[in-house]
C-alpha cells in the first residue's frame, strides 16, 4: 500500500478535486494498467470506501458518455457475488467509480501468498465466481476481464468486482487491441482465443474460459501459459495447457475435467454456462464427494447387511448464500424434507438432531450411514437471494456412495413448498422400487410466514433463554403474515412451555405456560394432526395443571400422530417414571435413543429417568455418553451432578456442576444444585453463600422457590424447606411434579407436611394407584 502522499502532487490534487466534498482520499491501495484504486471516506455515508480511477490515457480513450453508460450497466447488476457500485461520475477528465471497501484481500494476494489454494477452499471461491458470473450473463453483461485481482475475498465468500469497465472499452474500439498507450483491453493471461484473436463477435463464453483459467491457477499454482502478453496471447490461441494433473495430480477427476472444458478453444466445446459449472461444483462439496477433508476417517469397506433398505436420513442443507444468517433457511428445508418423508409409511427416517449432529461435517457418507444405521443420505446445498432460490439435492447409496438421484432446482421464493414436496416425492421414488413414490404434501402458508416461522425454529433448536425468546419474537411476526399458520402457533407453544419449566426458570410458571396452552389450542385448531403441539399441551397439563391423566392422553395422541416423534416418546418416558412406570419408562425413552441416537436432549432425558429410578449409575454411564457427543452441553453437567451425589461422590458432584455454571454463565439451577451439593459435603458454609446468591438474583429476575427449598434440603433446614416448597406449590413450580421420586427430599418423605403437598399435588397419589 502506498499514501496518498506519494503520489505526484499535481494528480492528488486533480484527484481530490474531481472528488469534490463527497469523498476525501486516505491512501492508495494498489495501481494496475488501467486504473488506480485509492482508500477514500464517504462523507456523507460515514463509511470507507474504494474509489477507482482511470488512468488518464483509458479516460481519454473511453470518453465520459462510454464511460458512464457502461458503469450504470454494471450498478444494476444486483447480486451476493458481485461487488457492487456506489456512485461513478467525471470531472475535468478524471473518470471514477466507487464501490464498497472489502476488508480482505483480493485473490491475487491469497495466490501471490499462498501459490496453490486447498482443494476445498479453491471450490468455495470458483463458486462464488461462478454464481456471480452466471447472473450477470443472464443480464446480458459479461465481464471480459476476470482475474484474480477482480476477485475479492472477504470472509469465507468471494465478490467480483469491475463489471464494465473492460466492456466499456471493448465497445469503444470495436475490438480487443493493445493500446498505444499500452493498456490492454482485457489481460492476456485470462483472454480465451477468441478474445486474444480480436473476434468482435465474443460472448459469455469468454469469461467461461478466463474462469477456467482462473481455476488453473488456484489449483496449480500458475496459470496455463507464462511468458510476454504476446507469446501469452498466441499460446491461448494455439497451444493445449498442460493437464492439471501435472500440477495437483490429487485435484478430483471431476475437478480436472471441469477446467478442462473450461479451456476448450472452441467456445462450442465449452460448457454452455456456468450454471452448469455451478452443479458440479455443488455436488463436488458434499461428504459423499471423494474430495479429501479434514479429519475425516477412512471410507468403510461396505455397509453392514442388517441396515433397513427403507432407511434414510437427511443431512443438514448446506448455506451457500452470501449471508451467514441465511442459515436458517437451509436448515428449515432440511427439516421440512425430514417431515414429509416421515409421512411414508414404510420408510424409517432419521431424526432431526443426530442428522444435524453432522452439520459442518465432512465425513464419508458410510461412516454416516453406520451412525444413523441408515442405507441412504440425501445431501443437498441451499443458497438463498432475495425472493430466488437454489435447492440443490442428491440421493446417495451408502453402500457404495453411487447418487440415486439428484436434481437442482431455481425457483421464486413462492414456489419452496412445491418444491419440498417435489424433493421428497422423487426421493420416496428413487430410495427403492418397494416403495411406491406418492405425492407429498408440506403444510403452505404465507411465504413471508413459512420464512420468519423457519427463523423461528432456528433460534429455537439452540435451546437457550435468550434464543427462545428471540424465536418467539420470530413466531409473532410470522403470526402477523398469516394469523391461521398453525406450527407457528405451537412454536409459540414450545418457547413458553420451556421458558417456564423448572430447568429453564427463565419465566414464572404463572406466566408461561397459560400463553403456551392458548397457543397450543391455538395450532390443534388451525391442524389437529400437530403432534407438537399435543405433546406442548400433555407438558404443560403434567408440570403445570399437575393432572396426570390428561397429560398422558395427549402424550398418546402425539405418538398416534407421530410414532416417530422422538422427543415426544422422550418427555413421555420421563413422566411414566414419576409415576412408577417404570419398564414403560425405559421402553419409551429406549425408542426415542433409537430414533434419534446423536440427540444430546434425548440422552439427557433418558438418564434423568434412570436417576429418579434410583439407577443412579446408569445415569452417569448415560450422562457421560452424552458428553462424549458434545463436552460443552451443559444440560447434562447439572444432571451428571445430581447423579455423582447420589452415588456419594461428592466431589465428581461438586466438579459437574462447577463446570456448568461455567460453561452457563450466571444460572440459578447451578447455583442451587451447587448449594445442595456444598450442604451434602457438610460445607455448610459455602451453602450458604449460595443462598445469598440465589437471593440476589431473585431481586432482578424470576428465581424459583423450588430452588431455595432444595437447598435448604441439603442443609436439613426442615421449616424452611416445606416454607419454601409452599411457595412453589403457589407458584405452580414444575419441579412439585416430581416432588416425591426427587432424592433431594428423601429424609422428608414421612414428614405429615411432605405427604399432605404430594396429595395436593396429585401427581404422587397417580403414582401411587399406577399399574
Amino acid at each position: 500500500m502506498h499514501d496518498a502522499d506519494a503520489a505526484p502532487v499535481t494528480d492528488r490534487l486533480r484527484i481530490e478535486a474531481a472528488l469534490g466534498p463527497r469523498y476525501r482520499l486516505r491512501q492508495e491501495l494498489g495501481a494496475g494498467g488501467m486504473a488506480t484504486v485509492y482508500l477514500a471516506d464517504d462523507l456523507r455515508h460515514g463509511r470507507p470506501v474504494a474509489v477507482k480511477v482511470l488512468r488518464d490515457a483509458v479516460a481519454r480513450q473511453l470518453g465520459a458518455s462510454r464511460f458512464l453508460h457502461e458503469i450504470r450497466i454494471a450498478a444494476n447488476l444486483s447480486h451476493p457475488h458481485i461487488l457492487p457500485v456506489f456512485d461513478s461520475a467525471e470531472r475535468d477528465g478524471v473518470l471514477y467509480y466507487v464501490m464498497p471497501f472489502v476488508d480482505g484481500e483480493s485473490l491475487r494476494h491469497r495466490l501471490e501468498r499462498e501459490s496453490q489454494m486447498g482443494i476445498p477452499d479453491a471450490i468455495r471461491v470458483l463458486r462464488d465466481v461462478a454464481d456471480a458470473l452466471a447472473y450477470a450473463h443472464a443480464h446480458h453483461v459479461v465481464h471480459r476481464d476476470l482475474k484474480p485481482d477482480n476477485v475479492m475475498l472477504a470472509g469465507r465468500h468471494a465478490l467480483v468486482a469491475d463489471f464494465g469497465v473492460a466492456r466499456a472499452l471493448d465497445n469503444s474500439s470495436g475490438a480487443v487491441q493493445i493500446t498505444t498507450a499500452g493498456v490492454a483491453i482485457g489481460t492476456p493471461a485470462y483472454m480465451a482465443p477468441e478474445q486474444a484473436a480480436g473476434d468482435p463477435n465474443i460472448d459469455h463464453r469468454v469469461d467461461i474460459y478466463a474462469f477456467g483459467v482462473l481455476a488453473y491457477e488456484m489449483l496449480a499454482g500458475r496459470p496455463p501459459f507464462t511468458g510476454n502478453p504476446q507469446a501469452v496471447m498466441a499460446a491461448h490461441v494455439t497451444r493445449a495447457p498442460e493437464p492439471l494433473s501435472l500440477h495437483r495430480p490429487e485435484a478430483p477427476v471431476v475437478l480436472q475435467d471441469l477446467v478442462a472444458r473450461c479451456l476448450a478453444k472452441d467456445p462450442r466445446e465449452r460448457w454452455p454456462s456456468l450454471d452448469e459449472v455451478i452443479g458440479v461444483l455443488e455436488a463436488a462439496v458434499t461428504p459423499s464427494s471423494g474430495l479429501p477433508t479434514t479429519g475425516a476417517r477412512a471410507a468403510l469397506p461396505g455397509t453392514p447387511s442388517r441396515l433397513d433398505p427403507n432407511s434414510i436420513a437427511v443431512l443438514p442443507f448446506k448455506n451457500l448464500s452470501a449471508d451467514p444468517e441465511s442459515e436458517y433457511f437451509a436448515d428449515g428445508v432440511s427439516e421440512e424434507i425430514i417431515n414429509a418423508l416421515n409421512q411414508i409409511p414404510d420408510l424409517r427416517v432419521a431424526a432431526r438432531t443426530s442428522c444435524f449432529a453432522f452439520k459442518g461435517q465432512e465425513q464419508d457418507v458410510r461412516i454416516i450411514g453406520e451412525r444413523l444405521n441408515v442405507a441412504a443420505v440425501v445431501e443437498g446445498s441451499v443458497r438463498h437471494a432475495g425472493q430466488r432460490v437454489r435447492i440443490t439435492a442428491q440421493l446417495v447409496s451408502v453402500a457404495n456412495g453411487y447418487q440415486l438421484w439428484s436434481q437442482r432446482f431455481d425457483r421464486d421464493l413462492k414456489d419452496i413448498f412445491a418444491i419440498q414436496d417435489e424433493i421428497a416425492t422423487a426421493i420416496a421414488g428413487a430410495l427403492t422400487d418397494r416403495l411406491t413414490p406418492r405425492p407429498i404434501k408440506i403444510k403452505r402458508s404465507n411465504v413471508e410466514a413459512y420464512d420468519l416461522y423457519l427463523r423461528g425454529r432456528f433460534h429455537w433448536n439452540k435451546r437457550t433463554n435468550p434464543s427462545m425468546r428471540e424465536a418467539i419474537a420470530l413466531f409473532n411476526q410470522a403470526l402477523e403474515k398469516d394469523p391461521d399458520y398453525a406450527p407457528a402457533h405451537a412454536g409459540l407453544a414450545d418457547c413458553y412451555g420451556l421458558l417456564g419449566w423448572v430447568a429453564f426458570g427463565a419465566l414464572a410458571p404463572g406466566d408461561a405456560f397459560p400463553l403456551s396452552e392458548q397457543a397450543a389450542a391455538k395450532a390443534l385448531a388451525l391442524d389437529p394432526s400437530l403432534a407438537e403441539a399435543h405433546n406442548s399441551l400433555a407438558w404443560s397439563r403434567l408440570v403445570y395443571r399437575w393432572n396426570w391423566p390428561e397429560a398422558e392422553r395427549h402424550f398418546q395422541r402425539a405418538l398416534e400422530l407421530n410414532p416417530r416423534y422422538a422427543m415426544g416418546r422422550s418427555w413421555y418416558g420421563l413422566s411414566l417414571t414419576w409415576v412408577n412406570r417404570l419398564e414403560d419408562a425405559f421402553a419409551e425413552t429406549g425408542l426415542a435413543m433409537e430414533l434419534d441416537p446423536l440427540s444430546l436432549i434425548i440422552h439427557t432425558l433418558a438418564a434423568w429417568a434412570r436417576y429418579f429410578a434410583g439407577d443412579y449409575q446408569e445415569s452417569v454411564a448415560l450422562y457421560r455418553r452424552t458428553l462424549e457427543l458434545d463436552p460443552e452441553y451443559i444440560r447434562a453437567y447439572l444432571g451428571l451432578g445430581w447423579a455423582h451425589e447420589q452415588t456419594g461422590d461428592l466431589d465428581a458432584a461438586i466438579a459437574a456442576f462447577q463446570t456448568g455454571s461455567r460453561l452457563s454463565g450466571p444460572n440459578p439451577r447451578y447455583v442451587a444444585a451447587l448449594g445442595h451439593a456444598y450442604a451434602a459435603a457438610g460445607s455448610a458454609g459455602n451453602a450458604e453463600e449460595q443462598l445469598q446468591l440465589l437471593e440476589e438474583m431473585a431481586r432482578t429476575e424470576f428465581v424459583s422457590a423450588s430452588y431455595f427449598a432444595s437447598v435448604h434440603a441439603g442443609l436439613n433446614h426442615s421449616d424452611l424447606v416445606f416454607e419454601w416448597l409452599d411457595r412453589a406449590r403457589e407458584e405452580r413450580s414444575g419441579a412439585l411434579a416430581y416432588l416425591h421420586v426427587d432424592p433431594h427430599f428423601a429424609h422428608l418423605r414421612s414428614d405429615p407436611r411432605f405427604v399432605r403437598l404430594v396429595e395436593t399435588v396429585g401427581i404422587g397419589a397417580s403414582r401411587a394407584a399406577a399399574p
